[in-house]
């Protein structure tokens, strides 16, 4: 099934879709990571971790490029998931996100569903630890773009695929991702350990956030490596998991990523409350606060799931990280979790 953006254009559209797809297929079955063929340039890109991506290129067809994402299928319908997000951004004049192109679903010969949409020239972010205020703004102007978004302005989004509006909500995810680990020794901690600091979160009141409406679209998963600046502005990439949910947790999610760890307090503080002045509610940084430190739960669960073996659960030649950065990383939260508990 294909549902494409220029599904009002001539049969030749289709035919260029159709051309592109079939250029892909050979691209993944040969296992090449540049091809030429009937026009097109691909050249595969790597980084992400569910899905495998392919830069095109076709003058007669585009003076920009193109991107092509085969997303790994699951009860997410992540293909669907961004295509939609990405078509609701456009219609409401939201300049945050790439063109969507197409939507192809079921293709036999590939692993995954397909996402087509414009490719984004700019400088990829990733390490925010020496981040200027500057690029701050517009990170937080970009989610402001983003939080603003009501369900009456997209009706046919769903919820985000973790909807998380209460403490309660977020500790049942952390618990569900624990129940998974094995038992035992896990990098530089162990499972009963990481049970332990659980149950102390959830009976410090101190973590307690009751539950408020899902009536924002949330990008939920707010990944420096998937932000582009361009002409001063940022733009999003990754909306596999977007949809209606707490924008608190959107700010929560991005502070506490691994690419956030050398940020300091007084630059976290700030960029709390520049987020909740921009939203006329200083709420927002009691409620951003918190959840980034149960987060800190969360990510320690999905950094300790690097040492765990689960072949089949990636799409071929999906790359991972190395035990050293993964290691560093589950030390990172150990810390971070020691500060609060001691705070």
């Amino acid at each position: 099934m294909v549902q494409s953006y220029f599904s009002d254009m001539a049969l030749s559209a289709s035919k260029i879709l159709d051309v592109l797809i079939e250029t892909v297929q050979q691209a993944f079955h040969n296992n090449v990571d540049e091809l030429s063929y009937a026009g097109w340039q691909l050249q595969r890109i790597y980084g992400g971790m569910n899905g495998i991506i392919y830069r095109c290129a076709n003058s007669e067809v585009s003076d920009t490029d193109w991107v092509v994402k085969i997303r790994k299928r699951d009860s997410r319908r992540r293909a669907w998931r961004e295509f939609m997000a990405l078509t609701a951004l456009q219609r409401n004049h939201k300049t945050i996100a790439p063109h969507p192109i197409a939507l192809y679903e079921g293709i036999e010969a590939l692993p995954g569903d397909v996402v087509i949409s414009t490719w984004i020239e700019g400088i990829r972010l990733d390490n925010l630890t020496d981040t200027p205020r500057s690029t701050w703004h517009a990170i937080l102007n970009t989610l402001t773009q983003c939080h603003t978004s009501q369900p009456k302005d997209a009706p046919e989004l769903q919820s985000a695929v973790l909807p998380i509006c209460s403490s309660e909500m977020l500790f049942q995810e952390i618990e569900w991702r624990y129940a998974l680990l094995p038992q035992g020794q896990i990098g530089e901690t162990t499972t009963a350990e990481m049970g332990h600091l659980i149950r102390a979160f959830k009976n410090d009141a101190r973590f307690m956030l009751s539950s408020v409406e899902a009536s924002h679209f949330v990008m939920c998963d707010v990944n420096p490596t998937n932000m582009v600046m361009r002409d001063g502005s940022i733009l999003c990439v990754d909306w596999e998991s977007s949809g209606w949910g707490d924008a608190a947790f959107d700010v929560a999610d991005l502070l506490v990523r691994p690419n956030c760890a050398g940020v300091n307090p007084q630059e976290r503080d700030w960029i709390r409350t520049f987020y909740a002045e921009q939203h006329q509610d200083p709420r927002l940084i009691h409620r951003i606060t918190v959840y980034e430190q149960i987060f800190l739960l969360f990510w320690l669960i999905i950094t300790s799931n690097g040492f765990v073996a689960r072949p089949g659960e990636r799409l071929p030649g999906i790359q991972f990280a190395p035990p050293e950065k993964t290691r560093q990383q589950q030390l990172y939260y150990l810390e971070r979790i020691e500060e609060v508990m001691n705070g």
